[in-house]
């Protein structure tokens, strides 16, 4: 997936814990965070925010449904991005 690959560029010490975990049918909630140093650049549709060498700790969410053949049919992510803007002070 392109969103990993770019995570990675711009949080490459980042850290993912699962706090909690949901199974119900053919949906699964998780709540996380990711703890890592901003460095590499940050897209935003304003444009990209340069990296801050700071560190930052992000929540979130996400909701997976599943086909009944198991495979991922939708991702909704649910994650604080002014809490993020916050940390890195970005304008």
């Amino acid at each position: 997936m392109d969103w990993l690959k770019l995570d990675k560029l711009i949080f490459p010490d980042g850290k993912i814990t699962d706090h909690q975990i949901i199974v119900s049918g053919n949906t699964a909630a998780i709540r996380w965070t990711m703890e890592g140093t901003h460095k590499g650049p940050l897209p935003t549709p304003a444009g990209d925010i340069p990296a801050s060498g700071k560190k930052v700790r992000i929540e979130g969410t996400e909701f997976f449904t599943f086909n009944s053949q198991g495979k991922l049919i939708r991702l909704d992510a649910l994650t604080n991005d002014m809490g993020l803007m916050g940390q890195i002070k970005a304008k």
